[in-house]
């Protein structure tokens, strides 16, 4: 299990790097040092005790777009975006790199 987190505002910006993107699928990576979406550390908080490689579709990453405090929960091919502040959650199928 794996958590990325993101701070208010910072999803949005993720968001709006990803949509400028063609291809079908983003590489994520939440390791003990941060978290790194497509080659690009994006984030500096995580609570892992191991380092995951993952991909997601683009498409759906995109849906969870939000202002909040967002965490990524990666766990057993998995992905769970949840929006801290409103309590919604969205799942989406990874694959393991």
């Amino acid at each position: 299990m794996a958590k990325g987190i993101f701070p208010k505002h910072h999803w949005r910006e993720l968001l709006a790097h990803l949509g400028t993107e063609k291809s079908k699928f983003v590489e994520i990576e939440i390791t003990q040092y941060g978290v790194i979406v497509d080659h690009t550390m994006v984030s500096f908080i995580t609570d892992t005790d191991s380092d995951y490689e993952f991909k997601v579709a683009r498409a759906d990453l995109l849906k969870t777009d939000t202002e909040e405090l967002v965490t990524l929960h990666y766990e057993t091919d998995q992905l769970s975006v949840i929006c801290e502040v409103a309590g919604t959650l969205v799942r989406m199928p990874a694959v393991a790199l």
